[in-house]
């Protein structure tokens, strides 16, 4: 081969050389000296120095011993190693006699984990991760991130050094680990007791301070992901960022580990695929691969699974009695950034506040994890899905989105067609026939037309039209609105013009608007009888008509109008696109609600109306005080809507019992979807849209204030509801809609929190009113003996093995619930010695049952039972710091009304006049019931979440939605996904009766056949998902001829879902896609465990 030929089949190769060639490489442990002097370590402490210098040369590939295919140099490893030198130093540098007679192995345990925590403090402050709230309330807003990065990234100079940087989070981690081990019982088959390690609270502590870093870190990348797929840029998350979430990540993975290993009431399923990973993770992959978070097996290796209810009584216990505690607020600190911040910091000053402070803003099962190993893996993927969603395009059909359009009194709509679109290209229907259907077999009645006296009209209303009706010019009336185009420009000017307090404006204008609706309400009626059909086709097209003014309300607003009413003060979060009637709705609110009133006297327009408010509106403070006014029955008066004046006869405006069903179960379903948006939801391609968690809250705290009132007058009725047959009536049942609207609030808000309890409570009324018994009992001669007995029983147990074992045999739950009790009793005594008088005999029975909850720690970690009732009664105490604990005796009978202490203010969702809001005296005699103590709570505490609502944590963390895609069910043929899951929740696109194949079922095919393959299709979609049928929680369905096809689709759709029955709408529709007559969507929640 000639020197100028190139062979095309020459490989080149590059090598890295990890020192420098040129340099002197005989002082290796130099680097290490320096890191020694950046993170500020005393050289006068002997002992730290060899342990910091022996952690930095076995974590240092270039002085740490050579890895064989036998001995991998893993976390756990060279935390071991550790562990023996320092032990090996200690002795020698103490002259001790190595003969395990007089060496106390406990003290040098403990003396090694002092120094080992003293390092581990030193490198914290030096990565900027000691103090948690800091961490907590950096500003990483889209100005400020830039300037706030050295608040919480490694402070200089090792933030300019990546190997350094690398190195110290290495040294972090066997650090972590090697306090661990020294805590770790020395026979491997006695289980861990994490309540023995004297530095848990440090450690909880450490791991949450990770967990903000994390999140900071993540929301950057997100930003800028966002940024550059916005503004076509390139720009690339800070090298800084991307080091500290790989060594942020390493380090809470160690903690997690660590903590998790307390037996949880969360995760008591077959675990042995995950502790392989994690074995995999800690003892077969090298330490510098465990600091990579795309190389470690487990994926979220570093969430909490742990129930810490019963972790943070026990630390109550340790903490009663001390008079420090380490986070007592120093002067040299700086202020704080909001008075969320102050509070915090004046709980750290009591050591008892100081465990609340723990449980805020806990996260559980999150998945950040998996956000990191995303940002770091994404260069790696392949590009077939791109080209897939390129071919795909080919396939997806122009289509009008708007085909029937206003412009400026124009009206292009035919009269006579009943399809109202919404903006989502969904057909609903209005009722060509408002009677079809009257009652159901349940004597409900279904009828789509106006109730009571609504179904007349008000005297003066009749006056004031038949005088219009006279006039010669009725251009004249100063009553009503004689076109359509002059209805239309009035509500383009209302939509930005607000006339709220102007009385004249709100008479003169305001009120001729409401009574022009009314008129052509009435209008249409009677031309429903009308023969003549030119008559009708002038009436269509000269005539204000309830077709024209609907489909101007759900009409998308103009950007001009939705700018103006944002520059006046008005907040919208445009989740959903704004409607025209949102629009108005916030600049004249008083007026909308007028206006909607009357529409929903219109006949076939009721259901449609209710459907628009619960899933074309965003949500605000105007919307849950509107639809709490229609479910309480004050609609319609006009004490509360003065000067405007209701149309219709009767007090109130009447809504059916189907329809207030419908209207509650919709309103709380997609409020829950709306609220849980706080991590972005991409509603269109690329395009995030993003709630204010601030907002969100605020939303939030409003929605329980009218849940409770709700509770309070009986329209939400907790208990479980009868039919006349005395079966379960699902359809008065709201439990499901609530818990999955409270759910991801449970650890943020209070209020949320209280009411999450109180529903899950009466989800299990027979066990508590049973516990309630038993705690109410006397024992009699049972003794110590017998409860050690049955807890060392329990040992061998799950937790659900003991729940069943306790349900089956009631003298062991009188034994537990009586040992729960005299935990609470001498919990109570300690914590107010000087109201209880302790004496000798006392303080030796306390010292014995503290003994007694440490030693079985674990096995009453299983005991859902104590967890719960223990936690209950110290929640207060935890969170204030207050120690006025006031034991009851153990045939303590429960307050019998006391309820959830969240009230409505006068200003907002007041008690409606009329309605009593006591509930109706029984005759009964009144038992202790405990469910109601648990309805007291101190609305400063977040806490846990029980073991029942495992698979809800997944909701809390996910930042990005994945999309489902599987072959087992029809691909889709447009612009959109299978399903979509983000925290926690599957959406399933609409399923059509087509095979996985995309084809057709053959011709002729029964509803029945279509039913079934829609249903397989949704089956098979979830599944693909991490989910299945039970786990369903909102279906809507759509017919095309509901007289024909509903009972038979009812019928296969029953046989599916027979235990848990979903909430669920069916809607008439005129067409489907593709020209199939059933539609099937649905909600669900992801599994507990992928295994289920």
């Amino acid at each position: 081969m000639l020197d100028n030929e190139i062979d095309e089949d020459q490989k080149v190769v590059e090598f890295d050389f990890p020192l420098p060639i040129n340099s002197i490489t005989q002082n290796l442990v130099k680097r290490h000296a320096k890191i020694s002097s950046i993170i500020g370590l005393p050289k006068d402490d002997d002992l730290l120095v060899f342990i910091f210098e022996t952690a930095a040369s076995l974590c240092d590939p270039f002085t740490q011993p050579e890895e064989t295919e036998e001995s991998v140099l893993s976390v756990d490893a060279v935390s071991d190693f550790l562990i023996a030198l320092s032990y090996t130093k200690y002795v020698q540098d103490n002259h001790l006699e190595v003969n395990f007679v007089r060496v106390d192995i406990e003290s040098i345990k403990f003396e090694l984990s002092l120094a080992f925590f003293k390092l581990l403090r030193f490198i914290h402050r030096v990565l900027n991760a000691e103090n948690e709230l800091r961490t907590r309330y950096v500003n990483n807003d889209e100005e400020h991130w830039a300037q706030n990065l050295p608040q919480w990234t490694p402070k200089p100079p090792l933030d300019l050094e990546e190997f350094n940087l690398k190195l110290i989070y290495s040294i972090a981690c066997i650090l972590i680990l090697g306090i661990y081990k020294l805590f770790k019982p020395t026979d491997d088959s006695v289980p861990y007791n994490l309540m023995v390690n004297p530095y848990l609270h440090y450690l909880l502590k450490l791991w949450k301070c990770h967990t903000n870093i994390i999140l900071l870190g993540l929301e950057i990348d997100r930003r800028i992901e966002f940024d550059n797929h916005e503004k076509g840029e390139m720009m690339d998350t800070p090298e800084i960022v991307k080091q500290t979430l790989k060594g942020s990540s390493s380090i809470r993975y160690i903690l997690s580990w660590i903590i998790n290993q307390n037996p949880s009431l969360f995760y008591d399923e077959d675990i042995t695929d995950i502790e392989e990973l994690e074995t995999n993770d800690m003892k077969k992959e090298s330490l510098l691969n465990f600091i990579q978070p795309i190389l470690r097996k487990k994926i979220n290796g570093g969430s909490l699974l742990i129930d810490m209810r019963l972790v943070i009584i026990g630390l109550l216990i340790i903490n009663t009695g001390i008079s420090y505690t380490p986070g007592l607020y120093q002067k040299e600190e700086e202020p704080s950034a909001n008075e969320d911040e102050a509070t915090r910091r004046l709980n750290r000053i009591k050591p008892i506040t100081e465990l609340g402070d723990i449980l805020i803003d806990l996260e559980y099962e999150d998945r950040f994890d998996e956000d990191i190993r995303y940002i770091f893996e994404y260069e790696f993927e392949d590009e077939w899905e791109k080209g897939e969603d390129e071919d795909s395009e080919h396939l997806v059909e122009d289509e009008e989105t708007d085909d029937r359009k206003i412009n400026n009194g124009t009206n292009e709509m035919v009269h006579g067609s009943n399809e109202i679109k919404d903006q989502d290209g969904q057909a609903a229907m209005r009722s060509p026939d408002s009677t079809s259907i009257e009652f159901d077999d349940k004597g409900r009645d279904w009828r789509d037309v106006p109730r009571g006296q609504n179904s007349e009209f008000q005297e003066w209303f009749l006056t004031k039209l038949e005088k219009y009706e006279q006039l010669q010019n009725k251009q004249d009336s100063d009553d009503f609105f004689n076109s359509w185009n002059e209805l239309y420009e009035t509500f383009e000017y209302l939509s930005t013009t607000s006339i709220e307090g102007d009385v004249e404006s709100e008479t003169k204008l305001g009120q001729v608007v409401i009574n022009s609706i009314s008129k052509a309400i009435k209008q249409e009626v009677e031309n429903l009888h009308a023969s003549d059909d030119l008559k009708k086709s002038e009436v269509s097209q000269s005539a204000i008509t309830p077709d024209k003014i609907y489909q101007y309300w759900l009409t998308s607003a103009t950007e001009k109008s939705v700018q103006i009413t944002q520059e006046n003060n008005k907040l919208i979060v445009p989740i959903l696109s704004i409607t025209r009637f949102e629009i108005f709705l916030h600049n004249n609110s008083k007026l909308a609600r007028c206006l909607m009133d009357e529409m929903l006297m219109c006949n076939g327009y009721r259901r449609v109306l209710i459907w628009f408010l619960t899933h074309n509106l965003n949500l605000s403070t105007l919307l849950i005080d509107y639809v709490f006014e229609l479910l309480v029955g004050i609609r319609g008066s006009n004490q509360g809507q003065a000067p405007y004046n209701f149309t219709r006869k009767g007090d109130k405006l009447e809504l059916s019992e189907i329809e207030r069903l419908m209207l509650l179960h919709e309103f709380l379903t997609n409020s829950s979807m709306y609220l849980s948006s706080t991590e972005g939801i991409e509603i269109d391609d690329g395009y995030k849209v993003v709630l204010a968690e601030s907002i969100a809250m605020k939303y939030m705290s409003l929605m329980c204030l009218m849940i409770n009132q709700l509770m309070r007058i009986g329209i939400i009725d907790l208990n479980r509801p009868k039919n006349a047959e005395g079966v379960d009536d699902d359809i008065h049942d709201y439990r499901n809609e609530l818990q999955v609207l409270l759910i991801n609030w449970v650890g943020k808000l209070p209020e949320a929190r209280r009411l999450f309890f109180m529903v899950k409570n009466y989800n299990e009324d027979k066990r508590d009113d049973e516990v309630t018994e038993v705690i109410g009992s006397e024992l009699g001669e049972s003794t110590m003996a017998a409860q050690i007995e049955l807890l060392e029983k329990f040992q061998t147990l799950r937790t659900q093995e003991v729940s069943e074992y306790l349900e089956n045999n009631e003298s062991d739950m009188k034994l537990i619930a009586n040992l729960a009790r005299k935990f609470e009793l001498y919990l109570g005594m300690v914590l107010t010695p000087k109201e209880s008088g302790i004496n000798n005999n006392e303080l030796k029975n306390i010292q014995q049952h503290f003994a007694m909850f440490f030693e079985y720690f674990n096995t009453l970690c299983r005991i859902e039972f104590v967890a719960e009732y223990l936690f209950e009664k110290f929640e207060t105490v935890i969170s204030t710091g207050q120690n006025e604990v006031k034991p009851t005796s153990l045939s303590h009978e429960a307050a019998a009304n006391e309820f959830a202490d969240a009230e409505f203010s006068a200003e907002f969702l007041a008690t409606p006049a009329g309605v009593d809001n006591t509930k109706p005296k029984s005759t009964k005699p009144k038992k202790s019931n405990k469910k109601k103590n648990r309805k007291k709570r101190n609305n400063q505490l977040r806490s846990a979440i029980p073991r029942s609502l495992q698979f809800t944590a997944k909701r809390m963390s996910s930042f990005t939605p994945h999309q489902v895609k599987t072959a087992t069910a029809p691909g889709p043929a447009a612009p959109y996904s299978q399903a979509v899951k983000i925290n926690g929740f599957v959406y399933v696109s609409g399923q059509i009766p087509y095979t996985a194949q995309n084809k057709p079922l053959p011709a002729g095919a029964s509803i029945e056949e279509q039913a079934e393959q829609v249903i397989q299709n949704v089956s098979n979609i979830l599944e693909a998902a991490n989910s299945s049928l039970k786990h369903v929680v909102k279906a809507n369905i759509f017919l095309t001829d509901m007289k024909k096809q509903f009972a038979p689709f009812n019928s296969v759709y029953g046989k599916y879902f027979d235990e848990m029955k979903p909430a669920r709408s069916c809607v008439a529709v005129k067409e489907l896609p593709l020209g199939v007559d059933l539609e099937m969507e649905v909600v669900a929640v992801e599994k507990e465990d992928p295994k289920l």
